[in-house]
């Protein structure tokens, strides 16, 4: 069993998209706020991820499996346009009791709460059930789920549907429960942005990439309005940001051995409980470790997963390829991700330049 994958095997309607009671038209695709951001935490984390779901308007006679095919269709094409994908998608069309079209009204073990769907994802395609997971809106998913071997989320956005069990937790959402699975996954606690009183984010060298941070900024001032945000960074990157509105405090630093070492010890009294670090340095991250702060959340390269507590792996994009041969499709999106796998859903993408009086004058001077 060591060589088979993991999944996250997912229920459709009513956990991807809207459930407005037998969804078979593209235009009737509506994705649930997160999901995109949830698919892309899960997928980046090696999960294989399958849909699988009832659809027994085919045996009522509702409309067809072509038009099951299409809602899926457009249902992945929604998601890939915000980076996210499903491998693999699979439907019963069958009722024993309310099928009115023959073929189709028949016992079947593919319908759940039978585990025939996640059985016949798992035989295709390498999957091992006992580490896998089942999620979805209805008591069906759980016990399909549980039959097949998996370990089962139930979304539960208000409390009221009993008999799931003690053993099952319970998510208010998709992206609730992909931090619930990934902090499984990890045997560690769930990343902290969300509860966190005192939240440092560690800013880019380059002054034109700490602008492209302050959208995954704003997703971590909306995930903890009431924490203390500090950035620390150069003075450049500083300025850059000083107007924004974005954070509460700033912490210089420099570059060289001593600074690092004055840095930790100020970090050790200033007692954060999780650190974002956006540039993808040893140091950054040795300095915040020493610093003695709660969580360390970062891009598992050049060897600094060993000091993360949340080690992100990178991500791939369509873009063009850096100095270190790192392809990505946007240097927002590489930061927004990272935020995102730290428990702050994305907000928005738009860019914020914060140039305050001081700056102002500076570039009058220089063009006087």
């Amino acid at each position: 069993m060591s060589g088979l994958r993991r999944a996250v095997f997912l229920d459709r309607d009513g956990t991807l998209m809207d459930d407005t009671g037998y969804v078979h038209r593209p235009e009737q695709v509506h994705l649930l706020p997160g999901v995109s951001a949830a698919l892309r935490q899960l997928r980046a984390a090696g999960f294989f991820l399958a849909v699988v779901t009832n659809q027994s308007g085919v045996a009522r006679g509702l409309f067809s499996e072509d038009d099951v095919h299409a809602t899926d269709a457009h249902l992945l094409a929604c998601l890939q346009a915000e980076g996210a994908h499903i491998d693999r998608f699979l439907h019963c069309p069958h009722h024993p009791s309310q099928g009115i079209v023959s073929r189709y009204a028949v016992t079947c073990d593919c319908r759940k709460p039978r585990p025939g769907l996640l059985r016949a994802v798992a035989e295709s395609h390498g999957i091992d059930l006992t580490k896998s997971w089942m999620v979805g809106d209805r008591r069906e998913d759980v016990l399909a789920g549980a039959a097949a071997g998996c370990r089962t989320i139930f979304l539960e956005p208000e409390p009221s549907v009993t008999g799931m069990g003690e053993e099952t937790p319970r998510c208010v959402d998709l992206a609730a429960a992909a931090t619930h699975i990934l902090a499984v996954s990890r045997g560690k606690p769930a990343p902290p942005i969300g509860g966190s009183r005192s939240i440092l984010i560690c800013l880019p060298s380059w002054v034109g990439d700490t602008v492209m941070t302050t959208p995954a900024l704003r997703a971590c001032r909306a995930a903890a309005p009431d924490a203390r945000i500090t950035l620390q960074g150069s003075e450049p990157a500083l300025v850059t940001l000083r107007e924004a509105g974005l954070h509460d405090a700033e912490r210089p630093i420099s570059k060289g051995v001593r600074a690092r070492v004055r840095a930790a010890r100020a970090l050790w009294n200033e007692h954060y409980d999780v650190a974002v670090l956006f540039p993808n340095s040893v140091g950054v991250a040795l300095t915040a470790r020493l610093g003695g702060v709660s969580h360390l959340v970062g891009y598992d390269r050049d060897r600094r997963g060993l000091l993360l507590d949340t080690a992100v792996p990178p991500l791939r994009g369509t873009g063009t390829r850096n100095a270190k041969g790192f392809l990505a499709a946007c240097m927002v999106d590489l930061y927004l991700h990272l935020v995102e796998a730290a428990g702050a859903p994305t907000v928005g993408r738009a860019l914020q330049l914060g140039v305050g009086a001081e700056v102002v004058a500076q570039i009058d001077g220089t063009l006087a």
